[in-house]
Parts: structure tokens; sequence; C-alpha cells
């Protein structure tokens, strides 16, 4: 597509937490001049807070990377980094090395599943596995894999990195949540600075989320196909 010169025809617009902070105080009425150092350091709190609640609030695609695991003979239980919100798929690579590599996605059972499991040290190949969700988190496989050589992998969503208001740095958010993350922290702001403003900046918020909420969801419905007579024998 050709240039127009009528356009910047830039895209560097990647504002820093400061600039966010700025803008956010500004909603609450707080003008650049009026800014003190209470106000950054409760706004490096509240920003903080943010990136929690939209962690809460679904999966961010832009945090969901690919964890490896190798699998051993005899052992059940895997360490999860404790920086996972949440683990989503979850399947078993055999043959990891070969030209070939076999995935199958195994299911995700609950605690109370996995204490109603009669044979925990069963030997076999794993078809379910259980996310104890403890501050240092695990994956429990069931059965127990039989022999080396084999791969647990697993997509996570990972926590934000931490926000902080030094060296222009920027929250771990993209293009699309500038204004959602912007909108969010003027209302925690507000309760803080401006309580007579929040009538007016909790819309604005969920405009906000909704649009947000659109560009960070997967534009591909959810098709799951599992062939379970591999998994398990019927009849």
């Amino acid at each position: 597509m050709a240039l127009n010169s009528n356009l910047s025809n830039t895209y560097n617009f990647d504002p820093n937490l400061g600039e966010i902070v700025i803008g956010a105080l500004a909603r609450c009425g707080i003008r650049r001049s009026e800014i003190t150092q209470q106000h950054l350091a409760d706004a490096r709190f509240e920003s903080n807070l943010v990136q929690s609640e939209m962690a809460g609030e679904g999966i961010n695609l832009w945090q969901v990377e690919l964890h490896v695991e190798p699998l051993l003979a005899g052992v059940s239980t895997y360490n999860v980094p404790d920086t996972t919100v949440f683990v989503l798929d979850v399947y078993i690579r055999q043959n990891p090395g070969s030209g070939m590599p076999i995935d199958r996605l195994i299911m995700p059972i609950s605690r109370s599943d996995w204490a109603a499991t009669a044979n925990k040290t069963m030997p076999g190949f794993p078809t379910s596995y259980w996310w104890n969700q403890q501050l240092q988190p695990t994956i429990t496989l069931w059965p127990v894999p039989q022999q080396d050589g084999g791969e647990l992998r697993y997509y996570r969503q990972t926590r934000a990195m931490d926000a902080n208001l030094i060296n222009g740095e920027q929250p771990q958010i993209p293009f699309a949540a500038y204004d959602y993350f912007t909108a969010s922290l003027a209302v925690r702001l507000a309760v803080i600075y401006a309580p007579d403003r929040l009538a007016m900046l909790q819309p604005l918020k969920q405009q906000a989320y909704m649009k947000y909420l659109q560009a960070s969801t997967e534009s591909t419905p959810i098709n799951m196909d599992v062939e379970m007579r591999s998994y398990f024998r019927v009849g």
C-alpha cells in the first residue's frame, strides 16, 4: 500500500507508565503541575493492581507462552512456574527429537477427581492432569509416565512484569489495551483523589474494557475433536 502524505505513516505511539499515569491523573482533575510524590507512589501501586485485575478477567493473548517439561519415568508431579496465571492447553509429545513427533491432548481433572482416583501410581500413558494451584503450583499426571523421553507441553498465561515509574519503563500491554489500562487506573486513582468523578469515569472504563476485550479474544471458535477411544477403553 502506498504511503499517504496526509498521514503520519509512523507507528510510534507507545507511552511509558509515567505518561499513562499523567493521563489517568488528568482524568481525575489533577494537572501535571499539581502531581506530587504521593500521587506517583499511589499510581505505581494501583498500576500493578490494574495488571492483576486484567489477569483475573480472562486470557491475555500476548502473555500466553508454551512451556516444555521433559517427562521422567515414574514421576507424576511437575512444578509449574510460579508466574503462571492460567494453564491452558496441555498435551504430551512423543518422540520429540524425531522428525515426526506425535502430540496427544490430555484432559484436566479437579482436586476432587484426583482424590477419587483409586490407583494414583498406576503406570501408563498420561491421559489427564490435575493443576494444583498453590503458591508453588504443580501439574500431576495420571497415569504416571512409564518411560523417559517424552515431553509435557502446555500453554500458560504468565503474570505481567512489574510496572515501575523509572527509566521510562512501559507496562507490559499491547496497543489495544492502552485506553483500558488508563481508564482503569483513572478509576482507581479517583477513589483516592476524586470520588466525585467516579460516576463519570466508571462508564468510560466499562466502554474501554469492552473494546479491549474484543481485541484480546481469539477470532476463531473453539473446536475440540478428541478421539476419546484412543485414551479409554469403551464397553
